[in-house]
This record gives C-alpha cells, sequence and structure tokens, in this order.
C-alpha cells in the first residue's frame, strides 16, 4: 500500500473538488438528521413537562422546609443550653464568694439605673464577660430596663419561702436567695425561658421574671424550642422541659411558640 502522503500528491484538482464535495454532502446529511433534537434541546420543558417538575419541587419543598426549621431551631435549643449553663457556673461562683447569698435584683435608690438585675450584677462582679449568654438566641429581646432582659429568672415579686427582701417587701428592698436553703436544688429552677404575653406591649419578646400561671399579658413560660422550654436549676444542670416537666416544678400554665395559652 502506498503512503496516504503520495496518494494526495498523485491527486488531481478534479479528484479533491469531488472528494471535498462529498464530504461537505455527508455533513450536512448528518446536521440534518441531528438537527430535531437539537431543536428539541433549545426548545426546553414542555407546558406538561415543566408542571410536572413545579409539582415534584414543591412537594420536596413541603417535605424538606419543616424538617429543616425543625433542625435549625434544635441548634438554636443547644446554644441556649449552652447559654444558660454559663450563667448557672456564674451563679454558682458568686455564691460561693458571697456567704451564700444571690441577688436577683438590686435596688439602687437615687442612682441610674435605680435597679438591676442578676445578669447585670453577675456581670459587674466579673462572674460574666457579657451579658449576652442571658439572652436565648429563638427569642427577640425588649424593654425599657436593658440590663433586666434576659432569661425568665425566678419570680422574686412574689410569696416564695426562699426568697428574702432585705427591706422587708419587694417594693422596699433588694431580694436574694440563699443559696442552699432549697431541699431539692435539681428541682428548683433559677431560669426559664420567658415570654411577654400577646396583650403586651412588647409581646413575643424575652422577660426578665416568669410567671408560674401565665397570663396575657404578664407573659410567662414559653416552650418555644419545639415545645420545649430551656431551664437552669439551682444544683447548676440544665434541661429541656415539656409542659409534664414543667407541671412538676410548679407552673399551671404557660405559652406555646404561637403565643397560645396552654394549661399544664
Amino acid at each position: 500500500m502506498r503512503p496516504i502522503s503520495s496518494r494526495w500528491k498523485q491527486m488531481s484538482a478534479g479528484e479533491f473538488s469531488t472528494e471535498s464535495r462529498v464530504m461537505k454532502n455527508t455533513a450536512r446529511h448528518l446536521i440534518y438528521l441531528a438537527k430535531p433534537n437539537i431543536l428539541k434541546l433549545i426548545s426546553g420543558f414542555t407546558l406538561i413537562e415543566a408542571l410536572v417538575a413545579a409539582a415534584i419541587l414543591g412537594l420536596l419543598c413541603s417535605i424538606l422546609f419543616p424538617s429543616l426549621s425543625a433542625v435549625r431551631e434544635k441548634s438554636r435549643q443547644i446554644k441556649c443550653l449552652s447559654n444558660l449553663k454559663q450563667v448557672g457556673l456564674a451563679c454558682s461562683m458568686y455564691a460561693q464568694e458571697n456567704s451564700g447569698i444571690l441577688f436577683l435584683h438590686f435596688l439602687h435608690p437615687g442612682e441610674t439605673p435605680a435597679e438591676i438585675y442578676l445578669p447585670e450584677i453577675l456581670k459587674q462582679k466579673g462572674y460574666l464577660n457579657s451579658t449576652s449568654v442571658c439572652f436565648c438566641p429563638s427569642c427577640p429581646v425588649g424593654g425599657a430596663y436593658a440590663v433586666g432582659i434576659t432569661y425568665g429568672m425566678r419570680n422574686y415579686r412574689t410569696a416564695d419561702p426562699y426568697i428574702v427582701y432585705d427591706g422587708g417587701s419587694f417594693s422596699a428592698g433588694s431580694s436574694y436567695l440563699r443559696f442552699y436553703d432549697p431541699p431539692q436544688p435539681s428541682d428548683f429552677y433559677l431560669f426559664v425561658d420567658s415570654v411577654y404575653g400577646p396583650t403586651h406591649t412588647l409581646a413575643g419578646k424575652q422577660r426578665h421574671v416568669v410567671m408560674t400561671t401565665a397570663t396575657l399579658n404578664e407573659g410567662g413560660a414559653h416552650t418555644r424550642h419545639n415545645g420545649v422550654a430551656n431551664a437552669l436549676f439551682l444544683d447548676g444542670h440544665v434541661e429541656g422541659c415539656m409542659s409534664e416537666r414543667l407541671k412538676a416544678i410548679g407552673f399551671t400554665r404557660g405559652f406555646d411558640k404561637n403565643l397560645s395559652l396552654e394549661n399544664y
């Protein structure tokens, strides 16, 4: 067989022109055959195909979005528990170095602010670097008393055998807790996820005290973490409390995540 190069050398101009035309015609024929498929690709989906695709996407979104929302809330709940744990350690150190006394709220007559609350006390005394750990990541904060906006503290404004008022009453003096008095510290809550009620001007925002019997204005415990309210107890442990647990530690009514009242 002769080399291809010698074959090309011996081809006449006519032969070359004929072979070139054949190649061109073959290419045109192939393009013609492929044209319907190319046009189909360019034209995209038909209306029915587009509707089916949209229906499938809608179904997937309806399945996935609630799951993703629950996962995000679970992440915020874990962060919330971590915050409460830090607050608990600060409370314990404060009580150990102050004869077992833990101030919940402290009056400063004639000063501004006139009263401060436990988170700010812990910060001022160096037990907390920042009061930001007293804010739940799942609930907005707000209110006129910025230093008092924190997780719902045990209500120091009502009768409680373990809370003492150094002025004889809530309105006359500061309130504090004898840290080692309660007989069952694992059931004695210090902080619970709380919220203002739906008729309050700060509805839906975190409140610095928690009511055991929630009202539409004063608010109460708030099961905002997928049906759970986080709580810090006197022994230092933290836990997510469902309605049954809240009832066991003294709550009779609270709010769900949509600010609807629920009895325990």
